[in-house]
């Protein structure tokens, strides 16, 4: 990851964020083997990948991820 940031913007409608946090990464390379970073990460957060996955779909509701280029 080369930076980020978090950025607040005006939401265009009440399903939108307000708060944005961008990642910025060299290439598409760098997100190669992000998957099984994750999962260890998830481990030590949520004790298994299981539970990270339940806590990652109530979340889901609210928040939401998008790859820009």
């Amino acid at each position: 990851m080369l930076s980020y940031e978090v950025i607040r913007a005006e939401p265009r409608s009440a399903d939108e964020p307000d708060l944005l946090l961008v990642t910025r990464f060299k290439n598409y390379a760098a997100l190669d083997g992000t998957l099984a970073k994750f999962d260890a990460i998830a481990k030590q957060f949520e004790g298994s990948v299981k539970a990270s996955s339940e806590a990652q779909y109530a979340r889901s509701k609210i928040i939401c991820g998008r790859l820009v280029r």
